[in-house]
């Protein structure tokens, strides 16, 4: 550690440190960026991981004991009607294909700004925040359609009677009558 660094007790750490031997004055570096930027990114960073924790863990799960999902519900009657192995196997390759594509830190980060200074200017700018909340969007329609895309193809590796047992899952399912609204609490 350099001289000009080190601080005597008593002093700030933003304070400037003299050196004796130069005479100047610098303050010790430190890293740039708000709390509030990385406590966005870290919100954003658990939602993200969220949303595709319920999206795997739909195609993970064991269906329900009481039955097929409800109508209203439209990935879990998908995933209801597939077998555990399908799901698994979805799951999987999901997150691989997630992962391979997944936009880089600093470009998340960089939207995350553009949302900050959205939400700060004076006047306020609502077409600056609905881009960047239209870049969000777009990237969970890619997920979805990442889904969408190995649902297909899983169903087209199927065998007509595999197709026909799986259409009998997804019927069951689309067919089950929707439960009181004191019973979905």
């Amino acid at each position: 550690m350099s001289s000009n660094l080190r601080r005597p007790k008593g002093r700030a750490m933003s304070d400037p440190t003299p050196d004796t031997a130069t005479g100047s004055t610098q303050a010790p570096m430190r890293k740039r960026g708000s709390i509030a930027v990385r406590v966005l990114l870290f919100v954003s960073l658990a939602a993200n991981l969220a949303v595709a924790g319920i999206v795997v863990g739909a195609f993970l799960k064991h269906p329900p004991m009481e039955g097929p999902p409800r109508a209203d519900r439209i990935g879990g009657i998908f995933s209801y009607a597939l077998t555990h192995e399908d799901r698994r196997e979805i799951g999987r390759e999901m997150m691989r294909e997630i992962r391979a594509n997944r936009p880089e830190r600093g470009a998340v980060k960089a939207e995350f700004q553009r949302i900050l200074t959205a939400l700060r200017s004076d006047p306020y700018d609502s077409t600056a925040l609905r881009a960047s909340l239209q870049n969000q969007l777009q990237e969970a329609m890619r997920r979805q359609d990442i889904g969408q895309k190995l649902l297909v193809e899983r169903i087209s590796q199927m065998s007509r009677k595999e197709r026909m047992a799986f259409a009998d899952r997804l019927e069951e399912a689309v067919n089950r009558p929707p439960r009181d609204k004191k019973s979905d609490k």
